[in-house]
């Protein structure tokens, strides 16, 4: 699995944030396949497992507004992956998020870059033949949740197993101020050690002031 670029990822992106995992929902999101029936195509509404995380945002980067924010991603499993209990997110983890917005059904794309002339055009072809009446009730159905997604495939992962890319995404987006994010990064807390000689210099100013 070839992940992208900070550069590509940061490009293609709607949403790019830092943020602690606070609830996970479980739900459903539509969608529609063209399998043949026989020699005839026809489109199939189907749902699949989604969940839905809540943050509590820590650092935005780009296109979040406001201190939370709900994402969608796989309940049951991405490119090979099958997770276990759930997504592969877990309540109390921080993640650096690249999240991206979801195409409403029925959307004809137009650019076409990578794919050969005669792929294109069946592929266009394909999209076209959406039936509008089944791509207003997903898109309906969808309108609930948030629509925004991200995947294990991506470059979404633990704050604590990014290395370097803080430096590369400060760099990109050079207006961002950065926030502290020592407890998000995993490093240590306070030792016992700290918290008892904490203590005990409280208690001495509380005694002699």
């Amino acid at each position: 699995m070839v992940k992208p670029s900070v550069e590509v990822a940061a490009k293609e992106s709607a949403l790019i944030f830092i943020g602690k995992v606070t609830k996970i929902t479980p739900d459903q999101l539509a969608s529609a396949s063209y399998p043949l029936n026989g020699k005839k195509a026809k489109w199939d509404k189907y749902f699949y497992k989604t969940d839905i995380a809540t943050f509590d945002v820590i650092q935005a980067f780009k296109g979040v507004e406001g201190n939370t924010i709900d994402i969608a991603t796989s309940a049951d499993g991405d490119a090979g992956y099958k997770f276990e209990g759930g997504t592969w997110m877990k309540v109390g983890e921080t993640y650096l998020v690249y999240a991206y917005e979801r195409k409403p059904a029925g959307t004809v794309d137009t650019d076409w870059t990578g794919y050969s002339r005669s792929v294109a055009r069946e592929l266009k072809q394909m999209q076209e033949s959406f039936p509008k009446k089944l791509a207003a009730e997903i898109n309906e159905i969808n309108s609930r949740l948030t629509p925004y997604s991200t995947s294990i495939c991506g470059r979404t992962a633990k704050v604590s197993e990014i290395g370097e890319e803080l430096d590369e995404l400060y760099r990109i987006f050079p207006n961002i101020k950065r926030e502290p994010l020592r407890q998000s990064v995993g490093e240590p807390g306070p030792s016992i050690l700290d918290l008892i000689v904490v203590t005990f210099v409280r208690t001495l100013i509380r005694t002699f002031v």
